[in-house]
């Protein structure tokens, strides 16, 4: 874009090029961990694809000395294009910490407190027919790690689904499951100390049309967990194999990063690298753990906590809804008795102290 506008003169491509200021330095945390859980379902690379040679670009253009960090700790050590936007005079500025602040990019929250972060996306992908895989996500990075690419674990994707289709249906799930969102009513306010967002949209699968199931989603974002409370309700009659929740983490995709597995601590509990999961409380039916891949690969570096009623015969389900939450703030909170019979889930996950 921005050697169309040295070509042409564009004021509006070099506009573009300026108003992306922002992106690299609230998207991509030390040595090169790219936030892929606001991506677009079909882009969720999750390895050292960080944008560093963009960010060199914008801080040639802008002046930007937060983009000058992101580009000199991960560009590219030799690349003769980007050479032409080097500014050695650019002196980096040091990584933001300890904030949350709204990104006008996701139309939602971003935060930072060391080597954990979290997003919220409220933006709504109106008339894309691929949907959206999540409204939140979080990471943890390995502390004091010597790794070139030291994710320790992500929480990728947190969301209701509902199983229409016997077989495997690929890493994503997405010919077997209803699980992205379309036709999305959202909205995220963004405070000093926390952020919260809402939504409700319906389910649909990949490049599928919305359907009659609704799902119904809040949040609450803090310095140390995620909050969440995620409904399922079925607005007619609906013949399906299962319903439930998915809960996926991601360490590393193909030969980045360094494959975990889930450990159970409890019952409830689980730890996966330096994210924890609790299940306070639900009736989806059993848990089961699953080891897969982020869009294709198997090296499976991810993986699924999945709450779900048995996937038997194809039958007829009523009116149903679910639900996620974790904190200790509320813990011991109950949720409000549903108008249906319904699934239900009661989770939180938390950074190591």
């Amino acid at each position: 874009m921005e050697r169309f506008a040295q070509m042409t003169g564009s004021k509006r491509a070099r506009s573009l090029v300026e108003r992306s200021r922002w992106y690299y330095p609230l998207s991509v945390e030390r040595r090169g961990v790219a936030e892929y859980s606001t991506s677009p379902c079909w882009k969720p690379y999750w390895n050292t694809v960080s944008g560093g040679d963009g960010a060199a670009v914008v801080a040639a253009v802008t002046g930007c000395p937060h983009n000058a960090r992101v580009a000199r700790e991960n560009a590219p050590v030799a690349d003769l294009w980007i050479a032409g936007f080097h500014r050695r005079s650019l002196a980096p500025a040091p990584a933001p910490d300890s904030y949350i602040t709204y990104d006008r990019n996701i139309e939602g929250a971003r935060g930072r407190f060391g080597g954990y972060s979290f997003s919220a996306t409220a933006r709504d992908y109106r008339d894309d027919e691929r949907g959206k895989q999540t409204y939140v996500g979080c990471m943890a990075l390995d502390a004091g790690s010597s790794a070139s690419w030291p994710l320790s674990a992500a929480l990728h994707a947190a969301g209701a689904e509902v199983r229409h289709k016997a077989g495997e249906g690929g890493p994503n799930r997405w010919d077997t499951h209803l699980c992205l969102a379309r036709q999305e009513r959202n909205r995220c306010s963004v405070t000093a100390g926390y952020a919260a967002l809402a939504t409700v949209h319906r389910l649909s699968l990949y490049k599928g049309p919305a359907t009659e199931w609704e799902c119904r989603q809040e949040w609450l974002l803090t310095p140390r967990r995620l909050v969440g409370l995620i409904e399922l309700e079925a607005l007619t009659s609906q013949r399906a194999l299962s319903m439930g929740a998915a809960l996926q983490f991601v360490s590393g995709r193909g030969h980045w990063g360094v494959r975990k597995e889930f450990r159970r601590i409890d019952q409830r509990t689980w730890q996966y690298g330096a994210l924890f999961v609790r299940v306070h409380e639900q009736n989806f039916g059993q848990a089961a753990i699953e080891y897969t891949d982020v869009v294709s690969g198997d090296a499976k570096k991810s993986g699924r906590i999945v709450l779900s009623d048995s996937a038997g015969e194809r039958r007829s389900m009523l009116p149903a809804h679910a639900a996620m939450r974790w904190s200790k703030s509320i813990r011991n909170r109950a949720p409000p008795p549903p108008p249906w019979n319904a699934a239900r889930g009661m989770y939180s996950f938390a950074t190591m102290s």
